[in-house]
């Protein structure tokens, strides 16, 4: 299976409670691929740290 496949069901493959009290660093976040496996995790409660080349970039999509 591809890398695309695995990212869109990232919830349905891993138990998202071996995350809690952890903080997940997701490098690229800002957009794309990476600003989408952020926002999966996000909705499903895990504490999400972003990095990204721009800082008006990462700016936005923090919020």
């Amino acid at each position: 299976m591809g890398l695309l496949y695995r990212v869109c069901n990232f919830e349905k493959r891993y138990d998202m409670n071996s995350l809690h009290n952890k903080i997940v660093l997701i490098t690229g976040g800002t957009k794309g691929i990476g600003f989408g496996v952020a926002q999966s995790l996000l909705a499903q409660g895990v504490n999400v740290a972003i990095t990204g080349r721009y800082l008006e970039t990462a700016r936005a999509s923090a919020r």
